[in-house]
């Protein structure tokens, strides 16, 4: 994805790191049946046309709970992507 945007500027990869990385975070992936976003923090991003609209936003309360959530994120994912495997 990043190499689409600077493909002219290849120098220039650095400005679009955090766009790319959000977009690709926010995306759907089969593999997963789930975007990376939505499988750790159990919700739908917010995206810029969210902003106006007031939302429930998720705040961890400690780097225990923040590890867990990562944990059980991370065991999902490698549950969907070695049954994608498999297929």
């Amino acid at each position: 994805m990043l190499a689409c945007y600077v493909n002219e500027e290849p120098e220039s990869w650095d400005m679009y790191l955090d766009f790319v990385t959000f977009a690709y975070n926010t995306s759907q992936h089969s593999s997963i049946d789930s975007c990376p976003f939505n499988l750790f923090f159990k919700r739908n991003p917010i995206i810029p046309n969210d902003i106006a609209v007031t939302q429930d936003v998720q705040v961890f309360k400690d780097d225990d709970d923040y590890e867990r959530l990562w944990r059980k994120a991370l065991d999902y994912s490698k549950e969907k992507l070695e049954k994608a495997q498999h297929m």
